[in-house]
Order: C-alpha cells, then sequence, then structure tokens
C-alpha cells in the first residue's frame, strides 16, 4: 500500500516558482520600459536635461547588459548560490555607503 498520497497537476510545487519568476518579470520589465513615461518629471525633478536624463538611463542599460554577461559567467563557473550571495553582498556594501 502506497502511503504517499499522489500530487495532484496544480499543487504541483513548479508552478508556483514559475508563477513567481512571471510576476518577477513583468515588474521588472515593466518599471525598466516605462521610463519613457516618467522622463519629463524626473528631469524636472532634478533639474537636468531630457538628454542628461535620457543618457543616465543608456548608461543604465549598458551597464546592466555587461554586468549580466559578467553575472552569467560567474553563474557558470561558481553556481547560482554563491553568485548570489556575492551579488547580495555587494548589494549590502553598496547600500552602507
Amino acid at each position: 500500500m502506497n502511503i504517499l498520497a499522489k500530487e495532484s497537476h496544480w499543487s504541483y510545487s513548479g508552478w508556483l516558482m514559475v508563477t513567481m519568476a512571471f510576476l518577477s518579470n513583468v515588474i521588472t520589465f515593466g518599471f525598466m520600459y516605462s521610463f519613457s513615461v516618467f522622463l519629463k518629471p524626473v528631469s524636472s525633478e532634478f533639474g537636468w536635461s531630457r538628454a542628461s536624463t535620457a543618457a543616465a538611463f543608456s548608461l543604465f542599460g549598458i551597464t546592466h547588459d555587461a554586468f549580466a554577461f559578467v553575472g552569467g559567467l560567474l553563474t557558470d563557473k561558481f553556481g547560482p548560490k554563491l553568485t548570489t550571495a556575492m551579488g547580495g553582498f555587494c548589494i549590502l556594501l553598496h547600500s552602507s555607503w
């Protein structure tokens, strides 16, 4: 007799992971690609020209892509746990300045 209950299709924990990954991507890319909506308010808040504000966002995009490549290489070499932990440690150090 099998004492373990068979897991149903909807209670599979993988669906939670898929849902959380989907929500994370929606929120992240929603903020990143809605920058044009906030271009005018941000530039007026900081007293920058629109060109300076757009250049700052472009610099963010370039560095984000470059560090994503580096992060991928580090994840392949050291694994996701260590890479994520070190990234969190770097954020901690940066936020304490």
